[in-house]
Parts: C-alpha cells; structure tokens; sequence
C-alpha cells in the first residue's frame, strides 16, 4: 500500500502477532489508512502492553494474532468485509 501498487490489504488465513503489527499500524493510522479487524471493529495504536505481554509470556510459541484489514478509505474497508462474509 505505501508504494500505491493496491488500495486494500488484507491479512485474514493467520493474522500479525499483536506486538509486530504495532509500527506498521501507527505508521498507517498516521497516514490516515483505514484499519479494522474482521468483526469490523477499528484496530488503534492505543493497545494494552500489558495484555500483549502476558499473552507472549502465558504461551510465547503461539502468541495472539491479529488478522486485519487496511484500505485507503473506510468504504474500501467495509466492502471487503461484505465480501469476505458472503464468500
């Protein structure tokens, strides 16, 4: 998305683990990219550090992961979202 070869990206099969999507989401919310997660709720940059780290420390070979969508308007966004329930 930052070079403009695609308006949607979308990371649905595994998801990002929640401490390694942490720059590229600050990166894109800043860039004014549209980003939520699969049940349509908005991810912000504004996580619990806590959280994320007893999740690493409680089962650190299978931490939580994040799956995700990023568009460059939120009407992209939601029309993924649409299409991803359909299918």
């Amino acid at each position: 998305m930052a070079a403009g070869y695609a308006d949607v990206d979308i990371e649905f099969a595994k998801g990002f683990v929640r401490y390694n999507i942490l720059p590229g989401l600050y990166i894109g919310l800043k860039t004014g990219l549209t980003i939520m997660g699969l049940s349509a709720n908005p991810i912000i940059s504004k996580l619990d550090l806590e959280d994320i780290m007893a999740t690493f420390r409680r089962d650190p070979q299978h931490p939580k992961r994040v799956p995700f969508i990023a568009a460059k308007e939120p009407a992209q966004a939601e029309q993924v979202l649409k299409l991803l329930k359909i299918a």
